[in-house]
């Protein structure tokens, strides 16, 4: 049955895949060490001899579903030097992929948009971190990948900018990820819909009957101004989940 009266609402589950996804496309470390990741799942769960003695975390990332990667990601961390032994040393023996693990962490990428908003933590106590780990388990450093020079009919016979400091050139890739979580949840998470069940929510929840009810004929506003505080004062409760239970 449909509910004329009924705004829509993107599924923010679907919506916080979404915003995740892109913040790992717009950040080359991020995503080139999420391949990774894939890579050494694969690996693990094709060999019965390496599944027996790794964690069961360490398995292959869903393609679709970016918030279940919150285990193999923070199991490859935890496991660095038993994920050196068993394979892809060429690749996990780099600072660059252990600095792409600390950042995807950092972020909480794996965990959706609430918590990437929550991390706004200093770039180089993050890059130290990853530093410790290299100096821990004898990583290659963490250096500034190779950039192709430009041709000279693009470029003429100006030199072209090439970021040589390794801590300035992934902080400015881990703040322009951030800002992609900022302004994609801002996209994806407020909508008409949301905010206009927001507005309901703060009625239940502030006593305050507001004009958002007009739009409902069946609501009488002048009855509900009384209704309202008379079952705020009979249940107690301090969010929607738990007025809902008492309804």
């Amino acid at each position: 049955m449909k509910q004329l009266l009924a705004h829509y609402v993107h599924c923010t589950a679907h919506a916080s895949h979404l915003v995740t996804a892109l913040v790992a496309r717009s950040c080359s470390v991020i995503s080139t060490t999420l391949q990774c990741v894939n890579e050494i799942g694969v690996l693990v769960s094709q060999s019965g001899k390496l599944k027996a003695g790794s964690p069961n975390q360490i398995k292959p990332l869903c393609p679709t579903r970016w918030q279940c990667r919150v285990g193999p990601v923070r199991s490859t961390l935890e496991h660095y030097s038993a994920v050196l032994v068993k394979g892809l040393l060429n690749n996990f023996g780099q600072g660059n992929t252990c600095l792409g693990i600390v950042i995807a962490q950092q972020l909480k990428l794996q965990n959706g948009y609430s918590k990437i908003l929550g991390e706004r933590k200093n770039f180089y106590d993050i890059f130290e971190r990853c530093n410790s780990y290299v100096e821990k388990l004898y990583l290659v450093p963490v250096k500034t990948p190779y950039i192709e020079k430009p041709p000279k009919k693009y470029s003429s016979e100006a030199n072209c900018h090439v970021e040589t400091d390794a801590r300035k050139y992934f902080r400015n890739q881990f703040y322009e990820a951030l800002d992609t979580a900022v302004v994609q949840t801002e996209v994806w998470f407020q909508q008409s819909g949301i905010e206009q069940y927001k507005k309901l929510e703060t009625i239940l929840m502030s006593r305050e009957v507001s004009e958002v009810v007009d739009s409902y004929p069946k609501i009488d506003s002048d009855s509900l101004k009384l209704q309202v505080p008379l079952f705020r004062k009979l249940h107690k409760f301090s969010s929607l989940e738990q007025g809902a239970t008492e309804l």
